[in-house]
């Protein structure tokens, strides 16, 4: 049978004792039992864990924490602690001593399986224990869920980071989109009304299109930020946030089917002004004297002449008498 450690109150002592049976569940512990229960600094006043013996097994367990600002004082009175100058911690008995449960044959167990809710004081100053027995019960599922969520961080953020590679490649292509929207040609004998709306929805087309690949993803995969819970005033806040994350992936994945279909309809504008709006005719006059005329056609009220609009947005009249060659010429729009 495995050597246990029994931590008493300020001493170590190693017995022969025969282990705790495991068993999962929470433990209703005492401030008695967490006396000898102590912070972990990693420096002159951030704490980085807390340590101490099970209250159940007495094996030593040592529970990581969010780091905060850790005061030490002498034992004594505990005063009442605003949420901003404690933090509630889910510890769980993590001894590594062998457990048996109560099947047949046992299974063993590395722990005795008991959890229990402490607070560890952050406040500056002040006297009584620095980790204390946690009395205030609506923090329970808070604590809980940053345990959680402190538990699968890593995996979380390179699980959310290999899915944000698709969305990523596909903004990227959105540029090929652009191109194809905006093209050396897209524009050639438009007038300038419907170059200027082409223009505007080629721009609605790839904006609304970004929004609603980076709305479907948040809403499918979330976004990893660094949130801090190293209180029970920002775990609570947390939390609550937290507890909105439904409904606000619902409203994105609805703004992004919006979107979606925004860059759709602004991509058949693109489209139908390219395909329909009556386009110029870009020409090269060559008169007999040899001078040239270089611009779009456009409306005359006598067939004996043929009217010019330069890119200036001159207009010149050509006599029919005068022309010598005309040649369609798409670098005269």
């Amino acid at each position: 049978m495995a050597e246990r450690s029994i931590w008493k109150p300020s001493t170590w002592s190693r017995t022969k004792a025969e282990p705790v049976t495991y068993l999962r569940g929470r433990h209703a512990v005492t401030d008695e039992e967490l006396v000898a229960w102590e912070p972990v600094q990693v420096g002159p006043s951030a704490v980085a864990a807390i340590q101490g013996p099970c209250p159940v097994c007495g094996d030593h367990t040592r529970q990581s924490v969010e780091q905060g600002k850790l005061a030490s004082g002498a034992a004594g009175a505990e005063e009442t602690l605003a949420k901003k100058d404690r933090l509630t911690v889910v510890c769980e008995c993590a001894c590594e001593i062998n457990h048996p449960d109560a099947a047949v044959p046992p299974t063993h167990w590395q722990s005795c399986g008991r959890w229990w809710l402490a607070t560890v004081r952050l406040a500056p100053g002040g006297q009584g224990q620095p980790v204390r027995a946690a009395t205030d019960e609506s923090m329970l599922e808070a604590a809980q869920a940053a345990r959680k969520a402190m538990t699968n961080d890593e995996a979380t953020v390179r699980s959310a980071a290999e899915k944000w590679i698709a969305a990523v490649t596909a903004l990227i292509g959105l540029f090929g989109l652009a191109g194809l929207l905006a093209g050396k040609d897209s524009f050639v004998g438009l007038p300038e009304e419907a170059v200027l709306i082409v223009a505007a929805a080629a721009l609605v087309a790839v904006l609304a299109a970004a929004s609603a690949i980076i709305l479907a993803n948040r809403a499918a995969y979330g976004w990893p930020t660094v949130v801090d819970i190293s209180n029970d005033e920002a775990l609570e806040r947390w939390y609550v946030n937290q507890r909105t994350v439904v409904e606000k992936a619902a409203r994105r994945l609805r703004t992004a089917v919006r979107c979606a279909l925004l860059s759709l309809a602004a991509l058949m504008v693109v489209v139908g002004c390219n395909a329909f709006w009556p386009r110029g005719i870009a020409v090269q006059i060559t008169r007999v004297d040899g001078s040239g005329v270089c611009g779009t056609l456009i409306d005359t009220k006598t067939p004996t002449e043929l009217r010019i609009k330069r890119s200036n947005g001159d207009v010149t009249s050509v006599p029919a008498t005068a022309i010598k060659t005309v040649i369609a010429s798409p670098g005269c729009s």
